[in-house]
């Protein structure tokens, strides 16, 4: 398929290439690319490495126990919303997603490498994502479940001016207006 050029997508950053969504970012190294089956290695070597990080807090525990055959059959299958890779310099370093909870409130889900934590890379994601969805969906509101205990991504939302809208006894859930 060839890349759209149209002034509409340039403006909006957004590319379709071999029928993938992505999301260019103000950083240049930054791609936000759907994660497709053809992912399934690069996707099966971030999870591996970083499986004590994804673990940590108690949640991303069948990502914890990842098989090549699991990632396979969990990038096949039909994503909820969108599924997104942090492509960072070329390299698959996280994931992010975007899925409708309710006509335009959005929920958010995300993880990155431990290597490239601290680096603002997820800040930069989600700030595009949610540029995404008020564009494409007309997003009035994002929603995101943060463990407790998992400081940093507290942190990460409350700078993007997130704030707990729920407390569970496991997990805040945080909220932004679009």
């Amino acid at each position: 398929m060839p890349i759209p050029t149209s002034s509409h997508y340039l403006r909006r950053k957004v590319l379709i290439v071999d029928r993938a969504l992505e999301l260019l970012t103000d950083n240049p190294a930054l791609l936000l690319r759907e994660l497709r089956p053809s992912d399934a290695s690069a996707y099966y070597a971030v999870l591996d490495r970083n499986r004590v990080h994804l673990t940590q807090f108690g949640n991303y525990r069948a990502e914890g126990r990842a098989t090549a055959a699991w990632v396979r059959r969990s990038l096949a299958r039909r994503s909820v919303g969108l599924r997104f890779g942090l492509w960072y310099s070329g390299e698959l370093v996280g994931r992010i997603e975007l899925a409708r909870w309710a006509r335009q409130r959005f929920t958010l889900a995300y993880w990155l490498d431990r290597e490239h934590v601290g680096h603002g890379l997820m800040t930069q994601a989600l700030s595009r994502l949610m540029q995404h969805g008020r564009e494409s969906f007309g997003a009035s509101a994002f929603f995101a479940g943060v463990t407790h205990g998992n400081a940093r991504s507290a942190a990460l939302l409350r700078g993007l001016g997130y704030s707990v809208a729920v407390y569970h006894s496991d997990h805040s859930v945080f909220m932004r207006a679009a």
